[in-house]
């Protein structure tokens, strides 16, 4: 999805980014988001802005959370925070 945008945007006149250097920030963002940022905030929303529109995704605060999309939502929390 990513690798995927920075080309587009690339046709468009932005910068080229290497692929290893996407998805190794890709990564390491969405692993900081679950580990560090989450424990830290009092609210919070997970948006998916990879197409036209954008979708709120999951969001949370101190009264629970959200699901909205769940099986980005859960496919994610495996991947990178392991549950």
């Amino acid at each position: 999805m990513a690798v995927s945008r920075v080309a587009r945007r690339v046709k468009e006149g932005g910068h080229h980014i290497p692929e290893d250097v996407i998805r190794r920030k890709y990564k390491s963002g969405l692993e900081n988001f679950f580990r560090l940022f989450l424990p830290k905030v009092d609210n919070w929303l997970f948006v998916n802005n990879s197409g036209d529109t954008y979708e709120i995704v999951a969001e949370g605060g101190v009264d629970g959370v959200t699901i909205n999309n769940r099986e980005i939502w859960e496919g994610l929390k495996q991947t990178h925070y392991g549950e």
